[in-house]
């Protein structure tokens, strides 16, 4: 489990971020989930899971440093530093 302050990085070894708020519980939407909104079900759609807010410290593209982005407790494309 992740905390505020913690590093993380991207599995590939690319992008360093560090941990700004978290843990809390989101509700994670994809266009299939988008769909069922739209059409009324709105209650079915999504998924909940316990997220993190990451801020990018170092990348291989430099316009990602500083941008703020949330992650899934349970995605395995970060892992803690």
């Amino acid at each position: 489990m992740l905390k505020e302050g913690d590093l993380v990085q991207s599995v590939h070894g690319k992008i360093l971020a560090t941990v700004v708020r978290g843990p809390y519980t989101h509700r994670f939407m994809d266009d299939y989930d988008y769909e069922m909104h739209w059409h009324g079900h709105d209650d079915l759609a999504g998924s909940y899971a316990t997220a993190y807010d990451i801020v990018i410290t170092s990348a291989d593209e430099p316009r990602r440093v500083g941008k703020k982005t949330r992650i899934k407790s349970n995605n395995k494309s970060w892992k803690k530093v």
